[in-house]
């Protein structure tokens, strides 16, 4: 098998600030969907509320990544796109 078929073919990704709760809404509707292959990605944008140790315990299958600040919409969306890019 190719490394490039072992790869998802479809990523869904989530910008979150302080979001927690919001998470708690729209995760389990993500992650109950068929499409399969598929990655769930978050990208936390300097969250103060516990949000990406959050998903971490509480959803292992999504990654995680982590912006140490909030480095507003653009450059958080810039990290999403190539997060997204599925491995």
């Amino acid at each position: 098998m190719s490394s490039q078929s072992s790869r998802p073919v479809a990523c869904l990704a989530v910008l979150n600030y302080d979001g927690r709760a919001l998470l708690d809404e729209s995760l389990p509707s993500i992650m109950a969907q068929d499409y399969d292959p598929f990655e769930v990605v978050v990208v936390d944008n300097g969250s103060a509320d516990g949000s990406a140790a959050y998903v971490r315990e509480r959803w292992p299958s999504v990654r995680v990544v982590t912006l140490e600040r909030n480095v507003g919409v653009t450059a958080a969306l810039n990290t999403m796109v190539r997060a997204a890019a599925c491995g």
